[in-house]
């Protein structure tokens, strides 16, 4: 509904001032204590508090590419992932994207196409970004719903930071820097479809996360 939509502005509009709130009083704090010079060192943490503010504008700004114009369309979840893994592809193209699945063309999914691709978009690009050379999709269907698995071979998490990640509300400097926002946008849409988002260590020690959304395996066809 209309009243949805707007709903969900006010929110990115509210995740994307939380982010960049923190660094913006940093830099504003240093400027305005005029009894202290700014030595180099200064000057370069007040650079690193506006790259800051950078990278999470940059951060919305993909996200927005990645929900796309389409609303209120089911899914085609096979074709909106070759689309995203080719842009993926090219925004980080020392890394190697696979997908793994038997879904058809045809299959559809009762999920929103906008919302698909932001779940997909900001879990792969989360992946993408701290991979080391691999990442694997995968899209599988059960008795009991829909599956969307992402594993990267990156670094990992630490096992009692797992269960934080994508937390309402946590600030995303108390997060793993670089897995805050993404993660949060991707909770909120899986908790509105009834699903489970779930993180784990990944087979190669690096991150994995599986969302879940129920729902009858035969999808919707045209």
């Amino acid at each position: 509904s209309l009243d949805q939509r707007l709903e969900r502005s006010r929110d990115a509009l509210a995740n994307l001032s939380h982010s960049v709130k923190t660094p913006i009083a940093a830099v504003r704090q240093i400027l305005e204590d005029t009894d202290r010079p700014l030595p180099n060192t200064l000057r370069q943490q007040m650079a690193g508090r506006l790259d800051d503010i950078d990278r999470q504008l940059e951060a919305e700004m993909r996200r927005s590419r990645f929900a796309g114009p389409q609303v209120g369309k089911s899914a085609y979840p096979l074709k909106q992932a070759r689309d995203l893994l080719w842009m993926l592809g090219r925004l980080y193209p020392a890394k190697s994207f696979e997908m793994s699945t038997v879904l058809t063309e045809e299959r559809r999914w009762p999920i929103e196409e906008h919302d698909l691709n932001e779940v997909l978009g900001n879990l792969l690009d989360n992946a993408g970004k701290w991979s080391a050379r691999f990442v694997e999709l995968g899209l599988h269907e059960d008795g009991k719903g829909f599956a969307i698995t992402v594993e990267d071979d990156g670094p990992g998490i630490p096992p009692d930071a797992l269960d934080t990640l994508g937390t309402r509300g946590l600030r995303l400097d108390e997060q793993t820097p670089g897995h805050g926002l993404g993660l949060a946008i991707v909770r909120e849409i899986t908790d509105r479809y009834g699903g489970t988002l779930n993180f784990s260590s990944g087979s190669t020690g690096g991150f994995k996360a599986t969302v879940h959304f129920p729902g009858t395996t035969g999808g919707i066809r045209q």
